[in-house]
């Protein structure tokens, strides 16, 4: 579980880096879509893709806790819940804004505009959940190589998104602000890789290399 979950993160962070660029450089910086291409594809054909990678993210922070749970107290346990509930809900959201109905068409529909706002909320749980967790894993020390990285990822998480939304109605979609807007999540998104990468080196570590033998 605990291998199988840093590959889950990495494919997850290296979706993140990519999406909030493609998105940039295709629906653009602005409140309304500007129509633009990225491999031939527009940001809602995108967005029908980016939903598919979330069981990656609530697998690989499943296997954080799965590593981590043994050194935590009931605070930190609470906090991984939480925060795999607002990464769901943000699942969830995903689904309900891109799978069902067309977002351009209904957007203002209580299925899609609810996917809006129920993205909004499972960001503030997520947040809520990695702080709480960053936290006592701090406390405990239970993530060899990475002691810091879920409260850092918690400290990052609200601050990054609120920036963003922002961005998005408040730019004319030029280069430079889509460069910054794809550029806001990135570390964020290597704090995940990283994440993917410590999971992986602790499955390496318990099994230790056998002494050499000398004729």
């Amino acid at each position: 579980m605990i291998t199988w979950g840093g590959f889950a993160l990495i494919l997850w962070a290296l979706h993140l880096l990519a999406r909030d660029f493609i998105f940039a450089f295709t629906h653009g910086t602005t409140e309304q879509a500007m129509g633009r291409t990225f491999l031939g594809l527009v940001d809602k054909q995108y967005g029908l893709v980016w939903p598919a990678f979330f069981p990656l993210g609530l697998v690989g922070l499943t296997g954080v806790y799965v590593q981590a749970s043994a050194r935590l107290g009931r605070i930190g346990k609470a906090g991984f819940l939480v925060a795999l509930l607002g990464l769901a809900m943000w699942f969830l959201a995903q689904v309900m804004q891109y799978w069902i109905l067309d977002i351009d068409k209904y957007f203002y529909s209580p299925l899609v505009y609810g996917g809006w706002l129920l993205q909004i909320v499972a960001l503030f749980v997520l947040t809520a959940g990695l702080l709480l967790a960053g936290v006592d894993v701090q406390r405990a020390n239970a993530l060899r190589r990475g002691r810091s990285l879920i409260l850092v990822m918690g400290i990052l998480s609200l601050p990054t998104f609120l920036l963003m939304a922002y961005l998005v109605g408040h730019s004319d979609g030029g280069l430079n602000t889509q460069l910054i807007y794809g550029g806001l999540s990135v570390p964020w998104d290597l704090c995940w890789l990283w994440l993917g990468y410590v999971l992986i080196a602790a499955r390496r570590d318990a099994f230790p290399a056998l002494p050499s033998t000398t004729r």
